[in-house]
């Protein structure tokens, strides 16, 4: 098992782009990820042994403001000190942000690529300060991040970013036309419970984390289904060590009509969902 007692790990978020030397510049420069190979058509991002972000040059550019996809992918952090360091960076390179909060489990800061995809940094509070009921749900809040506290906890203040070799994918945040819909296929296929319950958004986690899925329809209804090759989300991608978790989320995925699938190979399989979401499994 993963932390938190997961089934699973989650992998790469893959973006189609339509800037791929721009976009590459920003995720190494601004966020101080490693570039870890290239081509002419696509560029690996992430800390050593892990990539984090995919970027592939798109083929169809059309706009993807009205469609289904990412809302935002979270790095995850392993310290508050991590986060000071990212958070003083952010200042020197007058990186633009659009939030930064303390959500009671965790405090993250919030900011777009170049091309609008979404992007949470954050680090995770000691479990002991989550507020857990006894049904499992957890306790989430939105209230202003300590960022003097953040700032202050900084242990690298003077070096140039470079992120913390173990960062991970922390959590996927989806935006969709049907949020109970996404609950219940996402819920079902990859053995998940929704851990703070609400009208307009789901967040699901497998084991005990906060969450590793989310998806919320605060965009409306008018959202258009995703179309191979668009500007913007490729893919998520979970990834399992256990072969018969691995086996068992497989024939899921194959009983839910939802899903449909589009690769199969001895060590991925990929899925697109009815709003035109790719999921990639992988077995490690």
């Amino acid at each position: 098992m993963y932390p938190y007692q997961s089934e699973f790990e989650l992998g790469p978020v893959r973006l189609n782009v339509a800037g791929l030397d721009r976009m590459s510049r920003f995720y190494q420069e601004h966020l101080g990820m490693d570039l870890l190979a290239s081509d002419e058509k696509s560029r690996t991002l992430g800390v050593p042994g892990r990539p984090l972000v995919i970027l592939n040059q798109a083929e169809d550019q059309v706009e993807t403001q009205a469609s289904n996809g990412i809302y935002h992918f979270a790095i995850l952090l392993p310290s508050r000190a991590a986060l000071g360091n990212v958070l003083r960076h952010f200042i020197r390179m007058q990186t633009p942000l659009i939030g930064a909060s303390d959500h009671g489990y965790s405090e993250a800061l919030y900011l777009e690529d170049p091309e609008g995809n979404g992007i949470e940094i954050y680090r995770d509070k000691d479990q002991s300060e989550w507020t857990i009921y006894e049904d499992g749900t957890i306790k989430a809040i939105t209230i202003e991040m300590d960022a003097n506290g953040v700032f202050a906890a900084a242990d690298k203040p003077d070096q140039v970013l470079k992120l913390e070799k173990d960062s991970v994918m922390g959590h996927f945040h989806l935006s969709v036309t049907d949020t109970q819909k996404a609950q219940e296929i996402y819920g079902q296929a990859l053995n998940m419970k929704d851990k703070t319950p609400m009208p307009t958004a789901t967040f699901l986690a497998s084991g005990s984390y906060h969450h590793h899925v989310a998806a919320n329809r605060w965009s409306g209804s008018h959202l258009l289904k995703r179309k191979p090759g668009q500007v913007g989300l490729e893919s998520i991608s979970f990834i399992y060590q256990d072969h018969a978790l691995y086996q068992a989320a497989l024939d899921r995925f194959a009983a839910i009509s939802d899903f449909k699938s589009v690769t199969q190979e001895d060590q991925v399989n990929e899925f697109v969902d009815g709003f035109g979401i790719k999921i990639r499994l992988e077995i490690k």
